[in-house]
């Protein structure tokens, strides 16, 4: 779980945090485990929520940093990034995903989207279980790149705009 986070997040103090927060959230949430039908889907997919959550928060904070520099030096803040839309990193990963080659973007979305095992994929699309976990290793690796890309982009253009004010 912590390896997973920590290809989203690209950082092992955020990942670790993440974690500590997702297992503090199963053991107060344990009464109704049962209810889950997959646990290791909904693990993760908690933990993905955790840490694209954490990724907006800090975005965010860059984002009222830069503000607060532009404001006491007076100069005017930049309208809103796209960063501070909800949907952003959400449509991130589904651009992200269409970019995946076709076999690990069906067992990334077997995976992760219809929660299907390892086992259940490879069954699926007459391959083994070990290459669904590659295929979906190099799935995720290649969307943690995308997001981090973007999101460096983003930050890269809004420095810009900033110091091009000044």
């Amino acid at each position: 779980l912590a390896l997973y986070i920590f290809q989203l997040t690209d950082s092992l103090p955020l990942a670790e945090e993440i974690v500590q927060d997702v297992f503090l959230k199963v053991w107060m949430t344990k009464e109704a485990l049962s209810d889950i039908d997959n646990f290791g889907a909904w693990l993760f997919v908690l933990s993905k929520n955790k840490a694209l959550n954490a990724l907006r928060s800090i975005a965010r904070e860059r984002r009222r940093q830069q503000q607060w520099s532009a404001t006491n030096g007076n100069i005017e803040p930049a309208p809103l990034e796209k960063e501070e839309n909800p949907n952003y990193y959400f449509n991130l990963i589904d651009e992200a995903v269409r970019l995946l080659p076709p076999q690990q973007q069906k067992v990334y979305i077997f995976s992760r989207q219809k929660r299907m095992t390892y086992k259940e994929i490879g069954n699926l699309l007459e391959i083994s279980p070990e290459t669904v976990k590659s295929y979906l290793q190099l799935a995720i690796s290649s969307i943690s790149k995308h997001i981090k890309k973007n999101i460096d982009i983003l930050l890269f253009l809004a420095a810009l705009s900033d110091f091009s004010k000044k």
